[in-house]
């Protein structure tokens, strides 16, 4: 590497350095003064002497011998060594590279934050569906607690036909028997009125009639209500006081109702309890004296009673209008709506 040579501006001593530092910050070695190391062009200019002033004649003497002019001192050379070795330039990376850089940076974060907001809403709306699940699981489960346990199904006990009051017994069971030689299971159980009468329906079946069942007419006397009452009623028994009773069926499901009317002759216990959840529970045993020995003895719930709900009339019984006589029995037909045997 070629030596530098150039004059320190402040106190004009000469250094010499490599052309290396050219263009770097350097101290004098003389001065201790912190300079820039010029250009090999601008360094070699500073070395040129000046001219000779204008009108300044050389001056000469004869026979004196003219001292040479004093060499400029050879300058000191300035040592690397305080300062360290200029790093070299860096290339410049391109414009193009840095935006590519730049582009790309923005695409990972434009896309890393989308797909994070994604997940982060999915498993937001999963975490509220799951607690939603949970807490209609645990508002069931309470309703479920709270609730009261249903009832067991009673089972179908059968009973003894018997027209004794005293030897009946009522089963531990859901009401049955039969109809008419056919086996009888009460469906439902409801309570409606007919004039002054209250009527206990019991019947199998759907339909406005069912296939099968009782109509019990029951009275009651003056501050007398269905809940708590009890009816014993012996094969004797006879007048206004006692129940009637009226058997339907039908032969065949397609075929007409068939009935048949008992105002005496049989033998019935008939027990209604106190009202609770809407239903009046009831016992009854009750046998005709048919050829058939129709029966019906169990356990029962019914409706309260109605009193705008009218009873069907039994098919081929005509119900009297008030006040109009029909013969001796009118009175009967008067009061109960029926015909008497």
């Amino acid at each position: 590497m070629a030596d530098l040579k150039f004059p320190c501006p402040s106190c004009q001593q000469n250094i010499v350095c490599d052309e290396l530092w050219c263009g770097q910050e350097i101290q004098c070695p003389s001065c201790k003064v912190e300079l820039v190391v010029p250009q090999k062009q601008q360094a070699a200019s500073s070395l040129v002497p000046p001219p000779p002033p204008a009108g300044a004649a050389p001056k000469l003497s004869i026979g004196r011998h003219q001292p040479a002019a004093a060499a400029p001192p050879g300058g000191q050379r300035f040592v690397p060594g305080s300062l360290s070795k200029p790093p070299p330039p860096k290339a410049k990376k391109g414009q193009a590279l840095k935006y590519v850089k730049i582009g790309v940076a923005l695409a990972i974060l434009g896309g890393g934050g989308y797909f994070g907001y994604d997940w982060w809403t999915k498993r937001q709306a999963k975490a509220e569906a799951d607690a939603a699940a949970a807490k209609e699981a645990a508002a069931q489960a309470e309703r479920a607690a709270a609730a009261p346990a249903a009832p067991k199904a009673l089972p179908v006990l059968p009973a003894t036909w018997t027209l004794d009051v005293d030897a009946a017994k009522i089963p531990e069971g859901q009401a049955n028997g039969s109809i008419a030689g056919t086996n009888f299971v009460v469906d439902s159980a409801q309570i409606t009125r007919n004039g002054t009468a209250q009527v206990l329906d019991l019947r199998q079946g759907a339909g406005p009639s069912g296939e099968r069942g009782f109509l019990i007419y029951l009275h009651l006397g003056p501050g007398e209500t269905l809940t708590g009452h009890t009816w014993t009623v012996s094969q004797e028994m006879k007048g206004a006081a006692v129940p009637q009773v009226l058997k339907r069926w039908k032969a065949t499901p397609t075929a007409a109702m068939q009935q048949k009317f008992f105002s005496t002759g049989y033998a019935m216990k008939l027990e209604l309890g106190q009202s609770s959840d809407g239903t009046i529970p009831g016992r009854i045993f009750l046998a005709l004296p048919d050829t058939e020995q129709s029966l019906v003895a169990g356990i029962f719930k019914v409706s309260p009673p109605s009193t705008t709900e009218p009873v069907a009339q039994p098919v081929g019984v005509q119900a009297p209008l008030p006040g109009t006589p029909s013969g001796p029995d009118s009175a009967f037909q008067k009061r109960y709506g029926v015909r008497k045997r």
